[in-house]
C-alpha cells in the first residue's frame, strides 16, 4: 500500500505476449492495508473487457460469375463479364463507368460489414458502395462509397446522390482523398464496417484500418445493394479492374468497455464505448443494472472522483436523468427521487430551441451536467444493485 495514491506498489499494465483483442475479460485486484488492523482494507476491482465486435459471414460469392440476380450496366463501350484475371477467378470490368448491382443478404443486426478483392491497373479506379440505393441510370442514391481517386490513385471516402436521378452530383460529399497504404497492380482487400446505431463508419485496407467518420448521415445507408464500379483515368484503354471474394458479414457487439467500483449497496460501472444514451442504457442492463441516478451532492462528488481516477474528465458520460416523456419534467429511469440537480450553469437548455436535449449526462469536465440530444455518443455510468 503506497499511502493513498492512486499508484500501487508493484502494479503494472503490461499486457502478457499471447494475449490478444477478442473478448477476453481482464480482472485486476488490489487490497488495500489501512494501516490499522493487518488484513484489513478496501477490495477495488477492475474488469476490462475488448470492445472489439464479433464477425459472422451471412452472405457470400467469389465472383466467378455474375450472382444470382445482379443487374449490369456497361455505361463505357465494352461488356463486362467473369474470366480468370490477374491469376485468380474473378469479374472483370473493363470499361469506363462499368457497374454491377448485387443484391446481399443483409445484417440482422445494427452492425454489418462488406469485404472484396479487388485488382486496379494504374490507369483505373474504382468505388465500393456497401450500401446504396439504384437511381435508374448507372448510380446509387443514398450511398456511401469507398473508392480509388484523386492525383495519386490513393482510397477516398464519400457519401451522398444524384438529385436529379441521373447525372447532377450535386448532393455527392467528398470528406477525404489520397489515403494511404493502396497502390496499383496488385491484389487489395477493402473492407468497410459500419454500425447503424451510431452511426459510425470505418474504413479498412488489407486489415488496416485508414480512415473512420460519424459524419456520414444514416440516410446515406439505404440497404438495396451492394455497388462495384470501375473507371477508367482516360477514355482509350480498358480498365480491366478484377474482383473476386464478395462477402458481407454481420456483428455482434463485444461487452461494454466499463471499470467497476463497489459503492454504498451498488456496483458502479464506469464504461468508456461510446453510445448513444439508448444503447447505453441497453449496455447497462446487460450488464445488471440501469444508467446511473445520482441522488444527491456526495454521491455527484464521488462520482467525479472515480472519473478523475480514471482520466475520465474529458469524457461526455450518460446517466440516467432525462425529460423523454415531458419537456423540462426531468426525471430518473428508475423513478428516484429528482430533487437534486448537478447541472453546469446555463444547463439545461434544450439546445437553445434548435435541436431537442432529452438526456442528460456528465460534461467533459467537472463543471457538471448538461442536457444533450440522445443520438449523440458518449460513455456512460451504470449502477447495478
Amino acid at each position: 500500500y503506497d499511502g493513498g495514491t492512486l499508484a500501487a506498489d508493484g502494479l503494472s499494465s503490461t499486457v502478457p505476449a499471447d494475449v490478444t483483442a477478442g473478448g477476453e475479460v481482464w480482472t485486476c485486484t488490489v487490497m488495500a492495508d489501512d494501516g490499522a488492523t493487518y488484513g484489513e482494507g478496501v477490495e477495488a476491482t477492475a474488469t476490462v473487457t475488448s470492445t472489439v465486435p464479433t464477425w459472422t459471414a451471412v452472405w457470400s460469392h467469389g465472383l466467378a460469375s455474375a450472382p444470382p440476380g445482379s443487374l449490369v450496366l456497361d455505361g463505357g463501350w465494352l461488356d463486362q463479364y467473369a474470366s480468370t484475371a490477374y491469376d485468380r477467378a474473378a469479374w472483370v470490368q473493363p470499361s469506363d463507368w462499368n457497374v454491377i448491382y448485387i443484391p446481399v443478404a443483409r445484417s440482422s443486426t445494427t452492425l454489418e460489414a462488406v469485404e472484396v478483392d479487388v485488382y486496379v491497373p494504374p490507369h483505373a479506379t474504382i468505388g465500393v458502395f456497401p450500401r446504396g440505393a439504384q437511381n435508374g441510370y448507372n448510380g446509387v442514391e443514398d450511398y456511401f462509397a469507398f473508392g480509388s481517386s484523386g492525383s495519386t490513385g490513393g482510397m477516398s471516402v464519400g457519401y451522398g446522390g444524384w438529385s436529379d436521378g441521373c447525372c447532377a452530383a450535386d448532393g455527392n460529399v467528398e470528406l477525404v482523398r489520397d489515403l494511404p497504404g493502396f497502390a496499383a497492380s496488385i491484389w487489395h482487400t477493402v473492407r468497410v464496417e459500419y454500425d447503424l446505431q451510431v452511426p459510425e463508419v470505418r474504413f479498412f485496407l488489407d486489415g488496416q484500418p485508414v480512415y473512420a467518420t460519424q459524419d456520414i448521415p444514416a440516410t446515406s445507408m439505404a440497404p438495396d445493394y451492394v455497388q462495384l464500379r470501375a473507371n477508367t483515368r482516360c477514355c482509350s484503354v480498358a480498365a480491366d479492374v478484377a474482383w473476386t471474394n464478395l462477402v458481407v458479414y454481420e456483428g455482434r457487439r463485444a461487452s461494454p468497455d466499463c471499470v467497476q467500483f463497489a459503492q454504498g449497496d451498488a456496483t458502479w460501472a464506469f464504461c468508456s464505448d461510446r453510445r448513444p444514451w439508448g444503447a447505453a442504457r441497453e449496455a447497462c442492463e446487460s450488464l445488471g443494472g440501469d444508467l446511473a441516478s445520482i441522488p444527491d451532492g456526495g454521491t455527484d462528488a464521488w462520482v467525479n472522483a472515480r472519473r478523475g481516477e480514471l482520466g475520465m474528465v474529458s469524457e461526455y458520460m450518460w446517466i440516467g436523468f432525462n425529460d423523454i416523456d415531458a419537456e423540462g419534467a426531468w426525471s430518473w429511469i428508475d423513478g428516484s427521487d429528482a430533487t437534486y440537480a448537478g447541472w453546469s450553469g446555463n444547463e439545461p437548455n434544450d439546445g437553445l430551441g434548435t435541436v431537442a436535449e432529452d438526456c442528460g449526462a456528465y460534461r467533459n469536465d467537472l463543471g457538471g451536467w448538461f442536457d444533450a440530444s440522445c443520438a449523440r455518443s458518449f460513455g456512460y455510468i451504470c449502477r447495478i444493485p
